[in-house]
């Protein structure tokens, strides 16, 4: 039977179909793609510590997403204690930025005499790698550690599979990286320039600042303008002294005369930027909010951060069924609420609860459904909505 691996050996990422009575001998290459992606997650993890741009990026998605925060609940008063115990919004928020700077979240299922269940992080860079289910190539069914590890090869956990290690990851594309890859590495070089732009406007600036002394004397011979320049030296004239000297001697204040830049660079490298991560230019906090269409320009990037949080979502509910599962809870049921990303989402899920009371009320009434029924379908509703 074949199956699907991804192959660090070299710069090449190559995703390839083996014969596993052959494991080391391809049988036909899938893809490859001449690009070091471990290279670049490094360099966008370096970018969030060292370059603020880059750093509010990440962390705008992280905050969109679960800033707020991530609420768990249940009807079952001991598996809602249980969950509620067990996560912390600081590890929810950690799993949304990583998967921002790297692409990538991954824990080791660890565990001790009084916890039934540690996630030991494990940093993406760590990861040599991920090998891929035979029939699908977009799930993951091994993690493969560096040589730091003891134990290198894991089997992930996933919904219906036991294993060893919790892995999810975004921005993947088949063919190119199956691997998660950083939000930011579509547009790591912009902001490079960014940095740079910036670096020059303050070389400029600071030669700006500097001045100097031109000073001419009139018909005067080189060994007389070679006297006066030693005499400064010698004396030179301290802020707020007296100068007195006759009209054969000018005194000017000279500074460099740089032009500054193209005044409307930085809002277009800034608006690259942004709009590369699907995000308004002014979410930024570097750009006024102002223009036409304003609010129309917000609808694009809820709808990427929702679908961001349905990746959180479902990764923290594979997390939440194995943990209850080693507690006797297999078959618990429970609700993960992420926060609201938009006041007009929940106004929308505001007038929906609302036709749906009106709705229920009638069915009441006509006998179709008893209170409680309604009432128990109008709290689960309720649930998911908000």
């Amino acid at each position: 039977m074949p199956r699907l691996t991804t192959n660090h050996n070299s710069s090449l990422q190559e995703v390839v179909i083996r014969e596993s009575s052959r494991p080391t001998q391809p049988v036909a290459v899938y893809s490859s793609f001449a690009v070091d992606f471990d290279n670049l997650r490094r360099e966008a993890a370096l970018l969030y510590l060292s370059n603020p741009i880059a750093h509010r990026l990440n962390e705008l998605m992280r905050d969109y997403t679960v800033g707020p925060g991530v609420s768990f609940s249940s009807e079952d008063k001991e598996v809602d204690s249980l969950l509620k115990s067990f996560w912390s919004q600081q590890r929810i928020r950690e799993i949304a930025l990583n998967l921002s700077v790297y692409g990538e979240s991954v824990y080791i299922a660890s565990s001790s005499d009084n916890f039934p269940l540690i996630l030991q992080y494990v940093s993406p860079l760590e990861i040599s790698q991920v090998v891929y289910d035979k029939y699908d190539i977009s799930t993951p069914s091994k993690v493969i550690l560096s040589f730091s590890w003891d134990v290198r090869e894991l089997d992930v956990i996933r919904p219906g599979k036991q294993g060893r290690i919790f892995y999810t990851n975004t921005n993947t594309l088949p063919g190119v990286s199956l691997r998660g890859t950083p939000d930011i590495l579509p547009v790591i070089q912009v902001v490079k320039m960014f940095n740079d732009f910036l670096a020059r406007e303050s070389r400029r600036i600071e030669e700006m600042s500097r001045w100097f002394w031109d000073i001419t004397i009139k018909q005067a011979t080189q060994a007389t303008i070679d006297q006066y320049a030693q005499s400064l030296l010698k004396n030179p004239i301290p802020s707020g002294a007296y100068r007195v000297h006759s009209d054969a001697v000018e005194w000017k204040v000279l500074s460099p005369q740089i032009p500054p830049a193209v005044s409307d660079y930085a809002d277009l490298l800034l608006g690259y930027i942004a709009s590369g991560l699907g995000i308004p230019p002014h979410w930024t906090g570097l750009r006024s909010a102002s223009g036409t269409g304003l609010e129309s320009s917000h609808e694009p990037a809820y709808r990427m951060l929702e679908e961001r949080q349905q990746i959180i979502k479902a990764f923290l509910e594979t997390i939440s069924r194995f943990y209850l599962s080693l507690l006797g809870h297999e078959d618990a049921e429970f609700t993960i609420t992420m926060p609201r990303i938009s006041m007009r989402d929940f106004q929308r899920s505001s007038g929906a609860l609302a036709r749906l009371a009106q709705a229920l009320d009638s069915v009441v009434k006509s006998g179709i459904l008893t209170r409680e029924e309604a009432r128990s379908i109008f709290l689960k509703f309720a649930s998911e909505e908000l």
